[in-house]
């Protein structure tokens, strides 16, 4: 593999990089137009970085790229051989640049790929594993393996450095300019809309560097190296092209000139807080708040289906005993028997029959006999659970009615041995993640104060979350503030029979994690996920549900996932004494049904 050295006087802003170098000149140089084609072969010519472990494998690497590349791997590509060079013929010629080794016969170790929902998608990248990885053509967004390239684009590769939330933004050079020694331009980054649209945005107060194209060795962009230099409000920055006569890229990097330099179009790096504000609300503010959202809930569902991924809609409202029009359950509980008799009596997979066990409880159908079909069984399919957040559906759903199942204690097992050693837990086992941290607590609820090993899991764990509670009272996952997390906070801290409201622990500044959750909510209804004012599904129910275990928890009732008979439905929780909680009257009792089965 051979860089692109030499660079002197020259810049490639190709919106993905820019390659700056001592008295810059922008150029809009460009590998020739030309395509040439042997009998029904394509080749292009383009250049590559590859990035990964936040560090520059290659950086500006120039290639022809043949239309038979991933063929002559054994790979199948969609795109035919004489309509273009496919981005799967990018990827393989990538890898063949990077392993020598890399052949036909132990291509999958190195890259790999696979059909999926989505499509055909990457299942192993750069001989990491996992689908951690994307590809950017010339500044934006490539869409498929499908997607072709031709003469002098630029094309970049990378591997996310966050594989937990995936909060890599991609991040850009725009109006990259140079004057007597200095460069200046805007660092802007890609988010998606609500129409999942590609929009640019600024990016503020991110730390600079310059990295050499040749060592990659990083040095503080300030060009005294006094302070990091840090982009404006509106992304903008003009800073002094480094005193040398090296071929250097200007980067974004975390601020300690002796790290791992981050990746180029990638940015890793300062926390973005919620546009709300949080405070402390009165029991009335929050009651309001919850009921509102229930009423917006049902509102806005009259009919939901298996297959709508709507099984947290049923989980809240039937929990919180929302009066619905019962077409809305007997409809959902219809399309369960349908999917069944099409599908040999099973679901694709445990967790899929996790939901719907805990969505027909709670709206008051018995799974173990939809229609002689008991869907529970298949929750003992200790083989088909892979991974934390499987585990612990399979674990709730067991735990619903306490159904006998020789899969318990594999399950509870499982999630005790993925701990981390912050306390966490992470849906990819390496990583601790917030939200996944909220949904274990709330599995092992039942367990936390009958057995040692999970009342020690369960301590560390709630250590680790008070920890990372932000000041302003809410959570994070990833760079972002938002509802669901909070609420998957409070969930499990409210399955576990512990106030969120009121316990130090989970206290900030005076505001608690409830009233950080609420600060969510949209007027009129609904809750959005890092705003106020943009409602968002997924948000809604998650919150709402959480609310709903906050809310059964403060008025003694059994917990959210604790679908057995009530136990102690006429009395208030004794862990407070303020007679205004005992007004609550979010939660009716669980055996006043809406309908008979």
């Amino acid at each position: 593999m051979k860089k692109v050295s030499n660079l002197t006087k020259r810049v490639t802003a190709a919106l993905g990089a820019a390659v700056l170098t001592l008295g810059l000149v922008v150029s809009n140089n460009v590998i020739s137009a030309n395509v040439a084609q042997a009998a029904q072969t394509v080749n292009a010519e383009i250049s590559y970085t590859a990035q990964y472990d936040g560090s520059f494998q290659g950086i500006g690497i120039n290639t022809e790229v043949s239309s038979d590349t991933a063929e002559n791997m054994g790979y199948a590509d969609s795109v035919a051989i004489e309509s273009g060079v496919s981005f799967l013929d990018v990827w393989v010629k990538i890898h063949q640049d990077m392993y020598p080794e890399f052949n036909a016969s132990n291509k999958d170790s190195y890259f790999a790929i696979a059909d999926s929902s989505y499509g055909v998608t990457i299942t192993n990248a750069f001989a990491k594993g996992g689908t951690a990885c994307s590809y950017y053509k010339n500044g934006a967004m490539s869409y498929g393996l499908s997607d072709t390239v031709q003469n002098g684009d630029a094309v970049d590769v990378f591997y996310y450095q966050d594989t937990t939330g995936y909060s890599d933004s991609y991040t850009f050079f725009k109006d990259v300019s140079t004057d007597e020694g200095y460069v200046s331009g805007k660092l802007v980054r890609y988010e998606l809309d609500e129409t999942w649209t590609p929009v640019e945005t600024p990016v503020a107060g991110v730390d600079m560097g310059w990295i050499d194209v040749d060592s990659l060795d990083l040095q503080n962009a300030n060009p005294y190296g006094m302070s990091s230099l840090k982009t404006k409000d509106d992304g903008s920055f003009a800073i002094e092209i480094p005193n040398s006569s090296n071929s250097y890229m200007l980067t974004v990097y975390d601020g300690n000139v002796n790290s791992t330099p981050l990746v180029r179009t990638l940015y890793n790096g300062v926390h973005s807080a919620a546009n709300v504000d949080t405070k402390p609300l009165s029991l009335q503010q929050k009651q309001d708040i919850y009921e509102a959202t229930g009423k917006y809930l049902a509102d806005n569902n009259k009919s939901i289906s298996y297959g709508d991924n709507k099984e947290g809609y049923l989980l809240g409202l039937g929990r919180a005993n929302y009066p619905v029009d019962s077409s809305l359950y007997s409809g959902y509980y219809d399309s369960v028997k349908k999917y069944l008799a099409d599908n040999n009596g099973r679901f694709d997979s445990v967790t899929e029959c996790a939901k719907v066990v805990a969505a027909l409880n709670a709206i008051g159908y018995d799974p173990t006999n939809i229609d002689g079909i008991d869907i529970t069984k298949q929750l003992d399919d200790v083989n088909d659970v892979s991974g934390v957040y499987a585990n612990a559906y399979a674990l709730i759903a067991l735990d619903t009615k306490n159904y006998s199942s020789s899969a318990r204690e594999s399950c509870l097992n499982n999630l005790l041995s993925a701990q981390l050693d912050s306390g966490a837990w992470g849906w990819n086992n390496t990583s601790p993640d917030t939200d996944t941290t909220g949904m274990v607590l709330a599995a092992l609820a039942p367990y936390y104060n009958n057995r040692a090993d999970v009342t020690a899991a369960v301590n560390n764990a709630l250590d680790y979350l008070s920890d990372v509670q932000m000041s302003d009272g809410t959570f994070t996952s990833g760079l972002n503030e938002n509802s669901n997390t909070t609420a998957m906070v409070v969930l499990g801290l409210s399955e576990l029979g512990i106030n969120a409201d009121s316990d130090d622990r989970f206290v900030k500044n005076g505001v608690s994690a409830v009233d950080a959750l609420c600060a969510f909510y949209v007027d009129g209804g609904g809750f959005g996920w890092t705003d106020n004012y943009d409602v968002n599904d997924l948000a809604s129910y998650q919150s709402y549900y959480a609310l709903v275990s906050y809310y059964r928890h403060i008025n003694g009732m059994n917990r959210l996932f604790d679908m057995t008979p009530e136990k102690n439905a006429d009395t208030a929780n004794a862990d407070t004494e303020n007679a205004e909680t005992k007004k609550v009257p979010a939660v009716p009792k669980t055996g006043d049904k809406l309908f008979s089965i």
